[in-house]
This record gives C-alpha cells, sequence and structure tokens, in this order.
C-alpha cells in the first residue's frame, strides 16, 4: 500500500526476547488504528510480535511493526543503531513543518520529510537534526524528542506544537517531572543541558 495507509511503530527487543514497552507501543498503534479507521486486533499484533522474537537471533534489535488499512501485521527488523560515542550533535532543519498536520501525531510510514532531514544532517557529521514549526517553535528530531533544562526544571515541546508522543518521551516526562511549553531556538541556545532520546 502508499505509505500513509500504513501506521508504524518501531520497538526495541532485548536480548532476553522482550520488547521495550511493548504494552505503550500496541496502546500508541491502537489509538491510531482509531484514528485512521484501521481495523486492528491487539491480542493478534502482540502474538505475531512474539513470534517474530521467537525467531530473531542477533538481538538487540530495532523492529519495525506496521499495521496497514486492511488490518495487515507486516514485521521486519534490523541491528539496533549504537549510541554517540560523545555529545550528540545536532542540525537545527531549514523546513519548517506545519503543527496541524495530522501525520505528526501519529507513527506511520511517511516518514520522508525526516529521512531526508537526518541524511542531510548525517552528511555534514551531525547525528540527528531537529525541525522547528510554522511559528518557530522546537517540535522534534527525526527520530527523538527533547527535553531542556531550563532554571533547573525540564522542559519539553507539547504535542499541539507538531510531534509524536514518544514512549520514551512519556517516561521521562514522569520521572523528570517535565513540563510540556513551547520553546525557541533562543532558549535552546541557553539551556542548562538537553537531552533527546526515543
Amino acid at each position: 500500500g502508499q505509505a500513509w495507509r500504513r501506521r508504524q511503530q518501531r520497538l526495541r527487543l532485548d536480548e532476553t526476547g522482550r520488547y521495550t514497552h511493548e504494552a505503550e507501543h500496541a496502546a500508541r498503534l491502537a489509538g491510531s488504528a482509531e484514528y485512521w479507521d484501521f481495523p486492528f486486533d491487539r491480542r493478534r499484533f502482540l502474538d505475531v510480535l512474539r513470534d517474530f522474537a521467537s525467531q530473531c537471533t542477533g538481538a538487540p534489535l530495532r523492529v519495525h511493526a506496521e499495521l496497514d488499512q486492511d488490518g495487515g501485521i507486516h514485521v521486519a527488523a534490523e541491528p539496533l543503531p549504537g549510541q554517540p560515542a560523545a555529545a550528540a550533535r545536532i542540525l537545527i532543519a531549514a523546513n519548517r513543518t506545519d503543527s496541524q498536520d495530522p501525520l505528526l501525531f501519529h507513527k506511520t510510514t511517511e516518514r520522508a520529510r525526516y529521512a531526508r532531514g537526518l541524511a542531510l544532517a548525517q552528511s555534514l557529521g551531525f547525528d540527528e537534526t531537529f525541525f522547528l514549526n510554522e511559528h518557530g517553535h522546537l517540535t522534534e528530531g527525526a527520530y527523538t524528542n527533547l527535553f531542556v533544562r531550563l532554571d533547573g526544571a525540564w522542559v519539553t515541546p507539547p504535542i499541539t506544537d507538531g510531534l509524536l508522543p514518544g514512549i520514551w518521551r512519556g517516561q521521562f516526562m514522569q520521572e523528570s517531572g517535565a513540563v510540556e511549553r513551547s520553546l525557541t531556538l533562543a532558549e535552546l541556545a541557553h539551556a542548562e543541558a538537553i537531552i533527546i532520546g526515543n
């Protein structure tokens, strides 16, 4: 099917054959399936994931699970990329995103803008690229969410600025007590600390 006709999740499969945040990923996919009116059988989705895990070797792996518009589930895996050896270098993308674009709030296979941004960043020696929306507010990276510490408190862009509610994002918000509010490049430049992750 066409890229926009598939919803996608990326999960980490660890060395024990277990998925990190499996239930949260299933819940997020269920929410997207409901929004886009795709049939989704949560139990079948989890069975497919577990059957796939039982056949995998070489973990940890990044597992791509896609739900198509007919309810079909497609699973593939690739080696999990390593972490940068030093502090990550971030490029700010020149093109702006539209905070009203519904595709920004759901994990889909429509990732061309992110793939292009990341490819450009990596070709220039950067590890990740971050996007600004039409209002000049920071949103998200090609594959990460962003947290900034300002005046001793953690802040992250709100979903309404046009970004994916990442599983790690939700976990770090709980652990750190981070608040959501729009962030500017000037604030990023004056941050006490910056954390990105997924």
